[in-house]
């Protein structure tokens, strides 16, 4: 009974801790150098596969609004300074440009990313871009002035831990109730 139990928990241990090293969800907050656009969305890390990507959001100028829907793009441009990440769409024609410095990557704790107030280097700013010919004739290429990224809390490990045990605790209940009608 007390192997079947600390097994349990054990097992219910690792499965929390392997799955607090998972996918981390980023808040995005930005603006625009024209001082008017802003960008609300988030971004995935997968810590596992090595992988930045998954960012959706909305990007407003004025009267004019671009939706990012969920994409997985990923471009390592420098390996010591910066991770690119390029989103090309189609119905209205625009272009995402984030650059993420290595340094954000390495504790899953956010900051700033590359952009006109936070510069990683000359050459690797955030940016968007549109193409459409009926869209917003200020826009053309906008740098980023900020661009942050904010970490959104994962309850996941906690609730695994707790239901793990819920279920051991009414494994043994069950295995007690089960031997005291045997005899």
């Amino acid at each position: 009974m007390r192997r079947v139990f600390m097994l349990a928990s054990v097992l219910c241990a690792l499965i929390a801790f392997n799955s607090a090293y998972g996918d981390t969800l980023f808040n995005l907050e930005g603006t625009l150098q024209d001082g008017t656009g802003q960008f609300h969305g988030t971004i995935r890390y997968s810590s596992s596969y090595q992988v930045l990507g998954g960012v959706t959001g909305t990007l407003t100028d004025g009267a004019f609004t671009y939706t990012v829907p969920s994409t997985y793009s990923s471009e390592t441009v420098n390996g010591s300074i910066a991770t690119h990440l390029a989103f090309y769409f189609l119905n209205p024609d625009f272009e995402l440009n984030l650059y993420v410095p290595n340094s954000f990557l390495a504790g899953n704790t956010g900051g700033a990313l590359c952009a006109l107030s936070t510069p990683c280097s000359p050459l690797f700013t955030s940016s968007f871009q549109d193409y459409s010919p009926n869209g917003s004739p200020t826009l053309g290429v906008q740098l980023f002035q900020t661009l942050t990224a904010t970490p959104q809390a994962t309850p996941e490990p906690g609730s695994v831990v707790l239901l793990g045990t819920g279920l051991a605790g009414m494994a043994a209940h069950l295995r007690r109730r089960f031997r005291s009608s045997r005899t």
